[in-house]
């Protein structure tokens, strides 16, 4: 097993003209709960429906941890923890809880997963056809698609393709980044997956949006 990857132009914050490039995972899909729960079942003596309504119910358990304020370690895994954000405020007096708001779930891995992840991940550059993001950074990507979804509900990974210049393997790449980041969803089927934008997930730059 490897974990195939290629290159991308890093973003010139300094405007110094120097190019520097950082290695990104590719072709990379989603193993969803019900892959999870064949995989499982294979390893220990639990049947796949078994762990299908345990991984069903542990999300739900989270979720109501959550829910609380608390966070929730999972052995050999790590830390999931909330984090928040909320509008500005520029003084103690003017803080109101109205004015906070869920951002995120953030995970911290086990110091153990870590480095069984360190000793056993392996790398190899993936086929030359994969195009670098056709140059795009994640910010331009998520400009495009700001502008896309201002005129269109929903996205197909073929539209992905021809929006962003991308082959089928990069357009798979990115959407599952954007649903990992909780930034799209499917809501479609497998077979035909129709993806759409989280609420204020991709929102137009302000000259556009008062246009």
């Amino acid at each position: 097993m490897a974990v195939k990857i290629a290159f991308y132009e890093s973003p010139d914050p300094t405007g110094d003209g120097v190019k520097h490039f950082h290695a990104r995972a590719v072709e990379r899909e989603t193993i969803r709960m019900d892959r999870l729960s064949h995989f499982v079942t294979h390893r220990c003596t639990v049947s796949e429906s078994d762990i299908l309504a345990v991984l069903t119910a542990l999300s739900d358990v989270m979720v109501d941890a959550f829910l609380e304020g608390h966070r929730v370690y999972l052995r050999g895994l790590g830390y999931f923890d909330i984090t928040l954000t909320n509008d500005e405020i520029r003084s103690l007096k003017e803080g109101n809880v109205r004015k906070v708001h869920f951002k995120s779930v953030k995970f911290v891995p086990e110091a153990s997963l870590r480095k069984r992840l360190e000793r056993g991940m392996k790398f190899v550059r993936a086929s030359s056809t994969i195009p670098f993001s056709n140059r795009l950074t994640e910010e331009e990507i998520n400009e495009k698609l700001a502008g896309y979804f201002a005129s269109h509900p929903f996205i197909t990974r073929m539209e992905m393709q021809k929006l962003c210049g991308f082959k089928r393997s990069m357009a798979l790449a990115c959407i599952n980044r954007l649903i990992d980041e909780g930034r799209l969803r499917n809501m479609g089927t497998r077979r035909t997956p129709v993806y759409v934008p989280v609420e204020g997930a991709f929102p137009l730059p302000d000259s556009e949006a008062g246009e």
